[in-house]
């Protein structure tokens, strides 16, 4: 299972208040996060965001999760890959590629003003 490191899970907590997701369901949609990037890393999947959430989804139906379970693990990818948290999408996606430096580098250039830019 892929480990996020905690600076981006903070950063992820953040995108979830402000995307009015209850702090009850947090951990849940750490967890799908974290899921889906295992997941991404496991197998080839296309470039298309939608079409990687919904292979993701269909494995999801494949391993008997409930369809709550399936619609908060979407919701869980979805919100970070709008507006202001697409950038944390991709420091993400480099974390998992094994090229932390350069998220180290983005998370210096791109903060400003206490928002993600």
């Amino acid at each position: 299972m892929i480990l996020i490191p905690d600076n981006i899970l903070t950063q992820y907590d953040a995108i979830l208040l402000k995307r009015s997701v209850p702090a009850t369901c947090h951990a849940s949609y750490k967890k799908w996060l974290r899921y889906y990037l295992d997941f991404c890393g496991k197998y080839m999947v296309p470039d298309s965001k939608s079409d990687r959430v919904r292979l993701f989804i269909d494995k999801l139906w494949d391993k008997k999760q409930t369809p709550e379970q399936q619609k908060q693990a979407a919701h869980a990818v979805k919100v970070g890959e709008k507006g202001d948290a697409t950038h944390l999408y991709h420091q993400i996606w480099l974390y998992t590629c094994g090229d932390w430096e350069s998220v180290e580098t983005a998370l210096l250039y791109n903060k400003q003003d206490g928002e993600w830019k």
